[in-house]
């Protein structure tokens, strides 16, 4: 073996040797600076003890009657600004009967803004063939930009034998 050889071998292995450090520590600089910005899209979510105590305050009514204009559910804005509020029955309630604000048949679904401190009541039209304890599902959707509210699955019943102001008769 020569001197010629063996400084040869050392050559090959001292540039092996920079080629791998150089795979090693180059890529790092370069992955940082590609994530030096970025944006992360958060959805938080707020869950609330019960319908009363939220941003948007849900009072349903539990002494509806078969056949009259009773109220379903009463909306009040518990936040510092103005609701954007959306009320539909769930696709199991459609056939009980329409949704009203006021006078007139809305059908399915009413939408409706609620001031600061304000409360908008959600009447029903119902069917004229309901039974005592027939529960009439709605879903309520409240937003106020970038704030959202979702009370899904909420219901008032049916029950005739309750009297009261809630209903037309």
């Amino acid at each position: 073996m020569t001197r010629r050889d063996r400084g040869g071998g050392s050559t090959l292995s001292l540039i092996a040797v920079v080629l791998a450090a150089g795979l090693l520590v180059g890529p790092g600089p370069v992955a940082v600076e590609a994530f030096s910005t970025g944006g992360v899209d958060r959805q938080g979510s707020l869950t609330t003890v019960g319908d009363g105590s939220g941003g948007a305050t849900l009072d349903p009514y539990h002494g509806m009657q078969s056949g009259e204009q009773c109220k379903l559910v009463d909306v009040t804005n518990s936040l510092g600004t103005d609701l954007s509020v959306t009320v539909s029955l769930r696709s199991d309630s459609t056939g009980y009967g329409n949704l009203t604000i006021g006078n007139g048949d809305e059908g399915d679904e009413v939408t409706f803004s609620v001031g600061v401190g304000a409360t908008q009541r959600v009447d029903i039209q119902l069917a004229t063939n309901l039974d005592d304890g027939t529960k009439v599902f709605f879903h309520v959707n409240a937003t106020s930009a970038p704030v959202e509210f979702a009370g899904t699955d909420r219901y008032s019943t049916v029950n005739s034998s309750r009297s009261g102001t809630e209903c037309s008769a």
